[in-house]
């Protein structure tokens, strides 16, 4: 089953106008989508409030708050979350959280550990779970504007050390 995200564009007051700046994400709605069912998650509108409660109602508003106008654009993505279920074979239960799996030599995780300490990355619930593995959860690039975007908030990650 293909996740479903919305996207969040932050935006400030300048001259009483909304205007777009840094710091735009993805976030996975696929559990609010499920729960909403077809029927109601295609009614939401981009732009709109339905659209900023699944912001408002989902971990990405606590992970990366954000105090102003703001953007969510969803709607595409929603149709093509439901384009994948025959009419009538929808699922009642959100999919397991996703799990990236990463396999790195002993310095390629002092590497990576390196790199996110380097772009402010935040890796909650960090910690060692053998000789060989370090978990933990994705929980943002900090406040890097060019550390990538290309893993969703919330996403367990794990790293295994390659055996040589």
């Amino acid at each position: 089953m293909n996740r479903c995200f919305a996207h969040f564009t932050p935006q400030a007051w300048v001259n009483d106008w909304a205007v777009e700046i840094d710091g735009a994400y993805s976030f996975d709605i696929t559990a609010q989508v499920i729960r909403l069912g077809r029927e109601a998650s295609l009614k939401i509108t981009d732009d709109d409030y339905s659209a900023d409660n699944l912001w408002h109602n989902n971990t990405a508003s606590i992970d990366k708050p954000h105090h102003g106008p703001f953007v969510v654009r969803c709607v595409d993505e929603i149709r093509q979350f439901w384009e994948q279920f025959p009419e009538g074979q929808e699922p009642t239960e959100p999919p397991p959280e996703p799990h990236y799996f990463v396999e790195l030599t002993d310095s390629g995780v002092q590497e990576f550990l390196t790199m996110a300490e380097a772009k402010r990355c935040i890796l909650e619930d960090f910690a060692a779970t053998g000789e060989n593995r370090v978990q933990g959860v994705w929980a943002g690039n900090g406040d890097d504007p060019d550390a990538p975007d290309s893993i969703p908030l919330g996403v367990h990650w794990e790293i295994t050390l390659a055996t040589n």
